[in-house]
């Protein structure tokens, strides 16, 4: 159908806020989705803006990690831990469990984290894939690029690969 000029949030083709894990999004096709005004014109939007605890960790053994005192963040399968700095950097792995100040985690680090180590917990986009997806956007994107992108992604997201598009 046709959009009113002052309705600026019913254009997306793909909104998927909060998290997902294992997306794969292809051959699609989107053809001037939403208006090209503010927060419309997104053809594909991920929106992931909390996280649940960033800071220190106490010690770590090959799958678990020993939280602070302090920590009192109710951590639950499926949330996903990411070594934001110090040793181990970058590394990320989901949770499997938590009992007490030790969470568990679904398979080994490559290189243990320590107490130089700053965690993201997060309930996140975690192994997403779009590929293949034609979109056909505003001819005006020039002018107003930021309500229509092919493609916003936001907040947390882990293991993202945007290939192939056009």
């Amino acid at each position: 159908g046709v959009l009113d000029s002052d309705d600026l949030t019913t254009g997306r083709a793909m909104a998927i806020q909060g998290y997902a894990n294992n997306l794969y999004l292809s051959n699609n096709k989107f053809e001037r989705t939403g208006l090209p005004n503010d927060n419309a014109g997104e053809q594909i939007m991920l929106e992931n803006l909390t996280h649940k605890y960033f800071g220190e960790i106490v010690s770590s053994t090959e799958t678990d990690l020993v939280m602070p005192d302090s920590f009192t963040t109710q951590v639950a399968r499926g949330d996903v831990i990411t070594i934001v700095s110090g040793t181990g950097k970058s590394q990320y792995r989901s949770v499997t469990r938590m009992k007490g100040k030790t969470i568990t985690l679904d398979s080994p680090w490559d290189v243990l984290p320590d107490e130089t180590s700053r965690v993201l917990i997060t309930r996140c986009f975690n192994n997403i894939v779009i590929h293949n997806n034609t979109m056909d956007g505003y001819t005006n994107y020039s002018e107003d690029p930021g309500a229509t992108c092919g493609v916003q992604a936001y907040g947390g997201i882990n293991n993202m690969f945007i290939t192939g598009n056009h």
